[in-house]
């Protein structure tokens, strides 16, 4: 499975104080990572998704994954 990071999305919600501006990081189905702004990725990255545009909601993310990864 691939390293996706989800990059310098236009808002993001984490539910908690962490800094995710950058974006964050998904491996094998999970968050491995939240990218704090104006950094890069301590990971290997297999692909970059720019989310200029959109808002992430990181709980919809892995409601996502479960729904799919169960099915």
């Amino acid at each position: 499975m691939s390293t996706i990071w989800i990059k310098q999305p236009l808002a993001i919600f984490t539910e908690n104080t962490n800094d995710a501006r950058g974006g964050m990081v998904i491996s094998e189905g999970k968050i491995v990572e939240l990218v704090a702004l104006g950094q890069t990725s301590i990971r290997l990255i297999d692909e970059t998704f720019n989310a200029q545009n959109l808002v992430v909601i990181s709980e919809i993310i892995i409601r996502y994954d479960m729904f799919f990864r169960d099915s």
